[in-house]
C-alpha cells in the first residue's frame, strides 16, 4: 500500500514535470516469441538493487518515449526502476493487438498465447533485471487509457505472475471476469484461454479521474455493451 500511496502521489505532483533530456537508447527486446521490441528502462542512482519495479504502459498514441519522459522524474525521486515498452502500430495494429493482448486475430480465432501482447511482458522484465542488475523479484503494471485496458486484461488473463499490483487508469471500458461475450467479458472463448480460478490473482487497482465525464468524447467506445457499463468513463469504472 505505500508503494501505491507514493505512486498516486507522485503522479499528482504538480512540481514534477516530465524531463527535457535527452531519451537514453532503448533495449531491444527480443527474447520472447513475438516482434522484436523497443523499451526505455531506467534506474536512478537512488534505486537499490531490490528497488521497485514499474511497468509503464503507453496509451492509443503507442508514444512510449513521452511516457517514459514524464514517468523518470516521479522514478528518481521515489527511487524506483521503469520499464516502459513500445507496441508499434506495425506489429500490434488496432485496439484488438494492444488494447485486448491480442487474444483473438482479426478474424476471431484464438492467438497463441506465446505471441498475446501481455506474454512480453514476464520475459522483459527478466532482460531488463539483467540489464540494470537488479535482484528484484517482482514488479507493478501501470496503464493508462489504452494502456489501462491492456493492464486490467492483463490481471484478467493472469499474464503476470509476478505482478505484484496491476493498476488501470482511466480505461475507456472493460472486460468483466464474468459477464459478457467477449471482448465484455470472457464467454464465447474457448476452453483453457481463460481461467477463472487464475483471474486476478495480483491487487488490481482502477483509478479514474472525477472529472472523466463527457460522453461524447471521440475515443470512447459508443457500443450497447460499453454503454452498459456507464455512459461515461468515470461511470465505467
Amino acid at each position: 500500500m505505500r508503494l501505491l500511496a507514493s505512486l498516486c502521489l507522485g503522479l499528482l505532483a504538480p512540481s514534477v514535470a516530465a524531463t527535457t533530456d535527452a531519451l537514453p537508447e532503448p533495449m531491444v527486446f527480443d527474447a520472447w516469441k513475438g516482434p522484436p521490441l523497443r523499451a526505455f528502462v531506467f534506474r536512478p542512482e537512488n534505486a537499490a538493487d531490490d528497488a521497485p519495479v514499474i511497468f509503464v504502459m503507453h496509451g492509443v498514441k503507442r508514444d512510449a518515449d513521452r511516457y517514459f519522459a514524464e514517468w523518470r522524474p516521479l522514478a528518481s525521486r521515489y527511487g524506483f526502476v521503469i520499464v516502459v515498452p513500445e507496441f508499434p502500430t506495425s506489429e500490434f495494429p488496432g485496439a484488438d493487438s494492444y488494447n485486448l493482448g491480442g487474444v483473438v486475430d482479426e478474424s476471431g480465432a484464438v492467438t497463441e498465447r506465446d505471441l498475446w501482447a501481455f506474454s512480453a511482458i514476464e520475459p522483459m522484465f527478466d532482460a531488463a533485471r539483467s540489464r540494470l542488475g537488479l535482484s528484484s523479484e517482482r514488479y507493478v503494471l501501470y496503464g493508462h487509457s489504452a494502456g489501462a485496458q491492456f493492464a486490467h486484461r492483463f490481471a484478467l488473463f493472469a499474464a503476470g505472475p509476478r505482478a505484484r499490483m496491476v493498476i488501470s487508469a482511466n480505461a475507456g471500458w472493460y472486460t468483466f471476469p464474468e459477464t459478457g461475450a467477449w471482448p465484455y467479458g470472457p464467454h464465447g472463448l474457448p476452453a483453457g484461454v481463460y481461467d477463472p480460478a487464475k483471474a486476478i490473482a495480483a491487487p488490481l487497482v482502477v483509478l479514474a479521474g472525477e472529472a472523466d465525464v463527457n460522453p461524447n468524447h471521440p475515443s470512447l467506445r459508443r457500443s450497447p455493451e460499453a454503454n452498459a457499463q456507464g455512459k461515461t468513463r468515470f461511470e465505467r469504472a
